[in-house]
C-alpha cells in the first residue's frame, strides 16, 4: 500500500470462519455465535449509555459493538467476512484483518484497561 513503506499489505480474503478460518465448515456456529455475542455487547452498551460519565467504557463498547455489527452484517449478507489488510511486521504478517476487527480489538482493549485500572485503584 502506497505511503506505508511496505508496512501495510492489501488483500482480498473471504473468511467464512472465525479468525484464521477456524470452524469455517461449521456455518451455523460461525453465524449464531457472533449473533449472540453482538447482541450481548449491544445490550451491555445500551445499559452503559444510561450511566453518567464513564466515557472510556462507553467508547470501548461503541467501538466493539460497531466492529462486531459490521462483521455480523457482512457474514449474514454474504456468508463470509472480507478481510483486506495485513501489517507486515513479525508474526502479524500472517494475520489479515478488516476495520471491524480493529474496532473490536481497540474497544475490547479499552474495556480491559479500564477494568484493570479500576481493580488496581480499589486495592
Amino acid at each position: 500500500m502506497e505511503g506505508t513503506k511496505g508496512l501495510v499489505k492489501l488483500y482480498r480474503n473471504h473468511n467464512a470462519g472465525f479468525p484464521f478460518g477456524f470452524l469455517k465448515e461449521k456455518k451455523a456456529v460461525v453465524t449464531y455465535v457472533p449473533l449472540v455475542l453482538t447482541s450481548a455487547v449491544g445490550g451491555a452498551m445500551t445499559w452503559v449509555m444510561t450511566k453518567k460519565g464513564n466515557f472510556l467504557e462507553k467508547a470501548g463498547f461503541v467501538l466493539a459493538f460497531s466492529g462486531a455489527l459490521s462483521n455480523l452484517t457482512e457474514r449474514l449478507a454474504r456468508g463470509y467476512v472480507v478481510d483486506y489488510f495485513s501489517i507486515q511486521r513479525g508474526r502479524l504478517k500472517n494475520v489479515v484483518l478488516n476495520l471491524g476487527d480493529v474496532y473490536i480489538f481497540v474497544g475490547g482493549t479499552i474495556l480491559l484497561l479500564k477494568e484493570l485500572a479500576g481493580t488496581i485503584k480499589n486495592r
